[in-house]
Formats: structure tokens, sequence, C-alpha cells
């Protein structure tokens, strides 16, 4: 069998070296024709995958199936998979073809970096296991080193999830659905059909973790086929799965409460109950003692860039939170912080309508400086909300600027609710970049 593996990221890289391990013949395309060559040069790349930089007939003669990074929109490729009737899967169908082991699988608009990690952490006190898929480390990376009784911890996109074939978790969970990515999808509804990709070929046999304070979750749901058990932040009747009271997390199976998780989650700022509640439960499925849920709960460090704590300088004190890269996200992080805040938006477009921002704006919000590609478009839509102190700047240097301009505030925050295309390579780097800000203000 013969694989063509478009887009060379990370995934792309990974799938055709993995594809080579196993002896398949592998083509490669990426629209930059030079980045094969120095990947094969710096030995990174195969060096027996065969580049390829035309999607020719000749090349569709060859081609058994195409394996797409999740960069690569479906519809790049479209006319040329369909007219030659080429089966197209994505890299985590490609991994769990070998994978020899249970898959926990998490997805979500927000929070599946940090639900991931912290399930990770309270796993690995009891069992040997795999954190792969969007978090960074393909999937097809660690496949080979996995056995038949570990665990894959999958985070998944809705990109990677759109071309999956026999792809099946044991557990899978969908912590919330907001817009996102409306720049590929063409309304919400393709967005949320495809995250329910994610229960395609599970069984009576699986369970379903969900969101039950998500109506359109909930609703989806009906048409699964594996158990469900759900989380809520509310107490619940008749109900299967856990709950938030307090600074307790109740498991409870139609009523009879099963176990009782007491952890202070107000201690933990930029950790959220649906991260708390997921992984708990989750944990408690596969056996974990009490003691190391509590125990990992209590040592858990947030991944950067998700309400990171930067520095105080003078009375106001600086948050990183990069990893805001839509509305929803930045709505939640704003959650946490009950003191005055100065809230630094922008970056590039990803079609959100930002009234929604605006109108469940809380009152400790008392400046908003926007910047970069959507700073005209969020100026537009708070003044039309009625928000009257908001500034509009050229780039985050600019932005960060205005906020510590006579700056009355008790926190600075960096939650963009934009991509960061318009002046950086990712929300890492724009993490980074704000952090160093405050480094040289400091000084």
């Amino acid at each position: 069998m013969n694989y063509l593996v478009i887009g060379l990221g990370r995934s792309g890289i990974s799938a055709c070296n993995l594809l080579v391990k196993k002896e398949f013949k592998v083509f490669a395309y990426d629209d930059n024709k030079k980045i094969g060559e120095e990947l094969k040069c710096a030995k990174i790349l195969n060096e027996k995958v065969e580049l390829v930089f035309s999607l020719s007939k000749k090349l569709a003669k060859v081609v058994d199936c195409i394996v797409l990074s999740p960069g690569v929109p479906f519809k790049k490729i479209e006319r040329f998979s369909k007219k030659n009737n080429i089966e197209v899967i994505s890299e985590i169908e490609l991994a769990s073809m070998f994978c020899p082991c249970e898959i926990v699988a998490v997805t979500g608009t927000n929070g599946k970096t940090t639900t991931v990690n912290l399930l990770n952490q309270i796993l690995k006190t009891e069992k040997q296991t795999f954190l792969v898929g969007n978090i960074g480390t393909p999937f097809c990376d660690e496949v080979q080193n996995m056995g038949e009784n570990d665990i894959a911890i999958c985070e998944v996109s809705s990109f990677q999830l759109e071309h999956i074939k026999n792809f099946k978790p044991k557990i899978a969970v969908i912590l919330n659905l907001a817009p996102d990515h409306m720049d590929r999808y063409e309304n919400f509804q393709q967005y949320a059909h495809a995250k329910f990709n994610l229960f395609k070929n599970m069984t009576k046999q699986d369970v379903a973790v969900l969101n039950f304070d998500d109506l359109l979750i909930r609703a989806l749901s009906k048409s699964i086929l594996p158990e469900i058990f759900y989380f809520s932040k509310y107490k619940q009747e008749n109900f299967n799965g856990i709950f938030q009271s307090d600074n307790n997390f109740l498991i409870t199976i139609k009523n009879n409460i099963k176990e009782v998780f007491d952890f202070d989650l107000s201690k933990h700022k930029g950790l959220f109950s649906q991260d708390v509640m997921c992984a708990i439960l989750i944990a408690n499925f596969l056996g974990i003692s009490k003691e190391n849920i509590i125990k990992s709960l209590e040592n858990f460090s947030l991944p950067k860039h998700r309400i990171e704590f930067v520095d105080t300088i003078g009375k106001v004190s600086f948050y990183d939170d990069s990893k805001a890269t839509n509305i929803h996200s930045c709505l939640s992080a704003l959650g946490h912080f009950s003191e005055s805040l100065v809230l630094i938006l922008g970056g590039s477009d990803k079609k959100e309508d930002f009234s929604t921002l605006f109108k469940p704006l809380p009152k400790n919000v008392i400046k908003i400086v926007a910047y970069g590609k959507t700073a005209k478009k969020i100026y537009k839509k708070g003044v039309k909300s009625g928000y009257k102190n908001i500034v509009k700047t050229k780039c985050l240097q600019d932005a960060f600027d205005e906020a510590v301009k006579d700056c009355h505030a008790e926190a600075i925050l960096l939650s963009p609710a934009c991509a960061s295309f318009d002046e950086f390579n990712n929300y890492e780097e724009r993490g980074e970049f704000f952090k160093n800000l405050v480094k040289d203000l400091k000084k």
C-alpha cells in the first residue's frame, strides 16, 4: 500500500517516519517546496520518503491513501482525492491502526491541554501513560513505544477528527462547545459535528464523559452509543457522573454518592472545575487510588500561557493567558478574577462575533486595549455595546505600553480571544513576548 502525506509539520513528519518504519511506500507533499529537502538534510524526515511537488495524475495512479495533516484544510486536496477515489485519513487515525493499548481521548473548544496534562499527572502515579496528539507530541511518534497495558492519553482537535475511519477511544471526553475556527468551518454546527466524530466508532462497552451544563452537547449526545457519564458545576438529581458542591467533587450514580473528593479549587487560579471533574472521574474509572488523585491535584502546575502569573510590579500583577485564542476561553479566564483588570485583546481574525464578548463582560474589567488585525473590529463592537474605556493600537508592544500607562487596575491580563498569526508564529511566541515586556518593565 502506498501513502501520500500532505503537510510536513510535526504531524506530517511523524506520519511519514512511522509509515517508513512499517515498510510502506511513502510520498510527501507540502506547499513549501524547500521544506522537505531541509527536513531530509537535518535527518528529521526519513531519507526513504519520496518528495513530490504537485498533485499530478501520475501520482494519483500510485497512491492508495492520503494522510492529511491537521493544519491543511481538506478543501485544498478535495478535488484531487475525490476525482481519483483516494481515501483521506488523519494522523491520529493512522497512529490508531498500530496502537496496542486503550485510548483516552479529550476534545472541546477550550481546556483540552490542561485536562490531558492533569489526567496524565494523576494516571502516571499508577500506570504507564503516553501523552500525545494536539498537545504537541504526534500520536505517530509514540505509538511504537506503547504496550497493551499502557494508556494513550490523546488530545484531539476538530481538525484531527475530520478524517477518522476506525479511530476508537475507550473513554472519550467533550469538555465544552463554543464558536471557534469559523475561518475554517461554514458554521458552528459543522464545527460541533466535527467534534462529535469522536464517538463515531464507539460502542455501548465504551464510555463518554460529557458536559451536562452545555445544552448543545446534551442534545447531540442523544445520537451516540457509549455509556454516558456527565460532569456539572451544580448539584444534579438522577445523575450519573460527577458534580461540584462547595469544595467537594462528588461522584454519583443514580443519586447514590459513590466517592467524595475534597479539593479547594479557589486556591488554584487558572484551573477550571471541568478539568478537575473529568480527571477525577476518568482516574476513578481506571482504578487510581483516591490518595493519588488528591495528591496529584494539589501538586499540579498549569501549562504555560494559561492564566500564568508573570510578576507584580508596584501594585499591578501581570498574567499571561496567550492560549486564549477564542472568545469563550477569554471569558472563562475573566471568571477567575475579582480584582480590577486591564484586558489586552487582539491578534488575527477567526471570524468570531465580538459582541458576544462584550455582553457578559465582567464589571471588574475597567479598561480594554485592542491590538493587531482585529483591533478595529473589537473597538467597533465595544463602542456599539456601550463599553466606553476601550483603546485600539497597532501591535502587542503598543498595547502593552497603553495598558501600563497611568494604570489604576490591580492586574493586567493578556487574554487575546484571537489567534496569534498577524504578529507571531503561535500563541507560545506571543506569550513569551508579553512576559519579556513585563521583565523589561521591571528593569
